[in-house]
């Protein structure tokens, strides 16, 4: 299953927050991958305990999600950004090459 991305951003604490389009990951707590849901918000989140890179906690919130869920986050050029770099985008698009989809393109 592919679920597209709505929104990434990076809060004032560093918190990286994925937003995905209409759908719900509330018992990704479960993948134990340091990963979470925030009902407010409807995004997942990291584990504000480890100092990873913005890309890392991108790529295991993509895992957490694949692992528990068995569906693909993408991110496509509809994604909104907020708060993240120019170079954290492109690094998140060269984490999306190679997947091919219908529809909507990967960033």
């Amino acid at each position: 299953m592919d679920v597209y991305i709505e929104k990434i951003s990076l809060d004032q604490n560093y918190m990286l927050f994925v937003k995905p389009k209409n759908y719900s990951f509330d018992m990704i707590h479960r993948s134990s991958m340091g990963v979470h849901w925030d009902d407010k918000k409807c995004c997942l989140y990291h584990n504000p305990t480890k100092n990873w890179s913005v890309i890392s906690w991108y790529m295991q919130i993509t895992l957490a999600v694949q692992n528990e869920y068995g569906a693909t986050l993408i991110a496509t050029s509809d994604t909104v950004y907020e708060n993240i770099a120019p170079s954290v985008q492109k690094s998140i698009a060269n984490a999306n090459q190679g997947i091919k989809r219908s529809g909507l393109k990967p960033v």
